[in-house]
């Protein structure tokens, strides 16, 4: 069963930013956001895209949502997915850079993987970690 959208979410611009080698991050959060709008959730999507397609300003996002909704997975020794890389690289520049790039945005991440892997989960909760010090605020607790 899929949460109800949060009543604070309604009338907001939702991007929903997916990073997956096998492709269930983005089916997984596509069914999802289909569900929302089948409740008749009040709120807009903005996209539906994988992590590099943002490019390295993340201040620009600003401008295109309110919350960043994020699904990815990890493979390999921990890796982001290659379709994800180059965001999480964006991300990890803007922290290190001690700037706030996404000040008012909210998140929310949900993470994919094997838990039998000794690397699971790390992309997501790396993610995690990096929007909020980015200057994000956590919408909701990172599912895994």
């Amino acid at each position: 069963s899929i949460a109800p959208l949060a009543p604070s979410l309604r009338m907001t611009r939702v991007l929903v930013v997916y990073g997956s080698e096998s492709g269930n991050a983005r089916r997984g959060i596509t069914k999802i956001v289909n569900k929302w709008k089948e409740s008749g959730a009040d709120f807009t999507i903005e996209g539906i895209v994988a992590g590099n397609s943002l490019g390295q300003d993340l201040s620009e996002l600003k401008s295109r949502c309110d919350v960043l909704l994020v699904s990815c997975s990890s493979f390999g020794e921990g890796d982001p997915p290659s379709n994800y890389n180059h965001f999480l690289l964006a991300l990890y520049r803007a922290a290190e850079a001690g700037g706030s790039p996404l000040e008012g945005v909210q998140h929310a991440v949900l993470g994919y993987g094997a838990s039998v892997y000794e690397t699971f989960q790390n992309c997501p909760r790396l993610t995690d970690k990096l929007l909020e010090s980015c200057g994000s605020r956590r919408l909701a607790q990172r599912v895994e």
